[in-house]
């Protein structure tokens, strides 16, 4: 019975993970690119663009405390640069540390490339007019965040009645306040055009497994 509870619980997050990297995919694909490039940091610890040689969901260059886009690539459909990042949300949620809390301790051995973990994710994304100015989301260290255009997460249906759930992706929509607002994306349910409301500054959008039904997120960002 355990472990039927346990198979039951894993495959919904399996299910998640999976979808967001699909909607990942379905948002770049809708964005038209037509030039990709990876994100490093230079001596002077500023990011700067290079030639891209591997495209993984939450790999970016090694840093303790800076948060920078793990890609940037040109949109024909915007005609202008974006910036990527798929953080683990529960590292959104550790952005912004209590001071009372030593920040330099606590991170010491975090580097920002997570790709290899198999938890939740959120999507950052930011358009870049000055490849010379690429964003550094956030400086942990610093306590600064260069909040996003846009900020995406992803529920279920379940997750709107789970007041701890929608307290955490207010907590994150309140850290980075992103500058187009924040957006839901419904992944379980019937797809539906409209949106609605229950968070201040938060669109809920019904996409279900069909990636036309993003338009209304990618229209934010025009």
């Amino acid at each position: 019975m355990i472990a039927g509870n346990d198979l039951t619980i894993d495959a919904m997050e399996m299910f998640r993970i999976g979808y967001e990297t699909w909607a990942a995919l379905a948002l770049i694909i809708l964005l038209k690119p037509d030039e990709l490039l990876e994100v490093a940091l230079d001596n002077d610890n500023k990011p700067v663009v290079a030639e891209i040689k591997e495209i993984a969901f939450g790999r970016q260059f090694h840093h303790p405390a800076k948060r920078i886009p793990e890609f940037i690539f040109h949109s024909k459909k915007l005609d202008s640069y974006v910036a990527f990042k798929m953080p683990l949300a529960r590292e959104v949620n550790s952005y912004i540390v209590p001071a009372e809390i030593p920040t330099q301790r606590l991170l010491r051995n975090r580097n920002g490339d997570t790709s290899s973990a198999l938890a939740h994710r959120m999507i950052f994304l930011s358009i870049v007019k000055d490849l010379k100015e690429t964003p550094v989301f956030v400086d942990i260290h610093k306590q600064t965040v260069n909040s996003p255009d846009l900020s995406i997460e992803f529920v279920m249906e379940q997750d709107l009645s789970d007041s701890e759930i929608i307290g955490q992706i207010q907590n994150r929509l309140e850290i980075m306040k992103p500058r187009f607002g924040g957006t839901m994306v419904l992944m379980d349910s019937k797809p539906k055009y409209e949106s609605f409301k229950t968070i201040e500054n938060m669109d809920i959008f019904s996409v279900g497994l069909e990636p036309s039904r993003f338009q209304p997120v990618i229209e934010k960002l025009v």
